[in-house]
Order: structure tokens, then C-alpha cells, then sequence
């Protein structure tokens, strides 16, 4: 049988929400244990961190014991890591100690003969243009040379202050309630229309675990590893979203 293709996102590792980080990343590394005789690849799609700055010189100690961790686990497997709204300010680390490919925006890749428009899903569609605006800001090079010089010790206080995760975590009941007009199903809309030879789409962003008919193809909101614990699987019978036991 031909190996599959795990997506997993938003696991906010580095903020403690219904179950401190540490358990949750445990309960992770026993899910790419389990997978691991079946899969091909490996696709992160956004906010694998609650916070990630990419500092030249250091790498801040509440991640040492996750990276070890994941590289043991996934040094002969393909692993792409998206950026999220959470984890944009990627340098080399990962490309030189993990051999990941880091994907900055949304990609289109192929398996089993069917394409998948992938993204993590900040930004997209129309609307929302003040967070277009910080984004930008956020991303842009000047601003981020200038926090680079940032002390990292007040770099992270500052950014687990400002985090709506934690808040978040406890407000999830409702999140898979969406709208016909919510604008990353409209924008799922318009892509499938631009391309017609689109299988499917797939985001994270949103913690919510749905599958969504838009315009006779598949949308998928693959959920997060704060509540959800889940996943989409990829095989050559097709799709099926997942959550792991733990």
C-alpha cells in the first residue's frame, strides 16, 4: 500500500491552553510515532508555535526539548512547515537542522494525481484589512531587523502577553459553525473557479474540523492540536479527517 500524506496546524506548541504545551507536544510525538510506517510526507500548515522570532545566535529553551524531540522523529521524512499568523519569522533553523522546506504562502501540490490548494488561511479573502495592514508590518523586513535586536527573555513576555490563545482556548464550542459568506469559503469560491482542475482546499487558522462542499469540490478546516487533535490524511482513496486518540 502506498504511504499517505499527514496536515496537521495550529498546534501552538509553547503556550499552555486546556493542557499545559509539554503534554500536548507528548501526545504529538505519539501521533508521528504511530504514523510513522505510513507516511510519505509530513505538511505543517501554520502556527506549529504560539510564538516563533528566529534569532541568528539563539533559540529560545522552552522549544530545546520539542526540537530535539522532532527531529529524531522526522529526520528521513519530508516535512513542509507553512508560516501562520502566530510563527511567520522563520529563517534557516529549520531548513539546516530539521532538512524542512518552509512555505511562506499558499502552495498548490499534488498527490495521488489530485491537486490541493494549501494554506494556512490568515489573510485570505476579502475583508478584514486591518489585519492585512499589521500583517504586512509584522512581515515586513525593516520591522523585523529592528526586533531581532529585541532582548528575547522580554521578546516572548511580550508576545505570550499579547497571544489570544490562551483566552481563546476555552471559547471553542461553537467555532465549527461557519457561514455560507464566511470569506475563506468565498475565497475557496473564487479559486476554484480560477482553477478548474483543483481537487481541494485545505486550511488550518480557523481551530475548526469540517468538510465543506463549495462549489462541487471539497473544503477542509483540518482543526488544531488544542481541543481537536486532529488531522487530514491523504491517500490514494482519497481524503479523511482524522483525530488522534490520546
Amino acid at each position: 500500500m502506498e504511504k499517505a500524506v499527514y496536515i496537521v496546524s495550529d498546534l501552538h506548541f509553547g503556550c499552555d491552553t486546556r493542557l499545559p504545551t509539554s503534554v500536548r507536544e507528548t501526545i504529538f510525538f505519539r501521533f508521528l510515532d504511530e504514523i510513522q510506517p505510513t507516511c510519505r510526507e509530513l505538511i505543517i500548515l501554520g502556527d506549529l508555535f504560539d510564538f516563533w522570532f528566529e534569532y541568528r545566535r539563539v533559540i529560545p529553551r522552552r522549544f530545546a526539548p520539542f526540537l530535539y524531540e522532532i527531529k529524531k522523529r522526522t529526520e528521513h521524512l519530508p516535512v513542509s512547515i507553512f508560516y501562520g499568523n502566530h510563527d511567520a519569522w522563520y529563517r534557516d533553523f529549520f531548513p539546516k537542522y530539521l532538512g524542512a522546506e518552509l512555505v511562506p504562502g499558499p502552495q498548490i501540490r499534488t498527490f495521488f494525481n489530485r491537486r490541493y490548494y494549501l494554506a494556512h488561511g490568515d489573510g485570505l479573502g476579502k475583508g478584514d484589512k486591518g489585519y492585512k495592514l499589521l500583517k504586512a508590518v509584522l512581515r515586513n523586513r525593516w520591522f523585523t531587523s529592528f526586533f531581532r535586536i529585541v532582548h528575547p527573555d522580554f521578546a516572548l513576555a511580550a508576545a505570550d502577553f499579547v497571544s489570544e490563545t490562551r483566552r481563546n482556548a476555552a471559547n471553542m464550542e461553537n467555532v465549527n459553525y461557519l457561514k455560507e459568506n464566511h470569506p475563506l469559503i468565498e475565497y475557496s469560491r473564487t479559486i476554484f473557479k480560477q482553477d478548474p482542475d483543483l481537487h481541494a482546499a485545505v486550511y488550518g487558522h480557523l481551530h475548526c474540523l469540517k468538510r465543506l462542499e463549495v462549489a462541487k469540490k471539497t473544503v477542509f478546516f483540518i482543526g488544531d492540536w488544542i481541543k481537536y487533535f486532529s488531522y487530514l490524511k491523504i491517500d490514494n482513496e482519497g481524503e479523511k479527517l482524522c483525530q488522534f486518540t490520546h
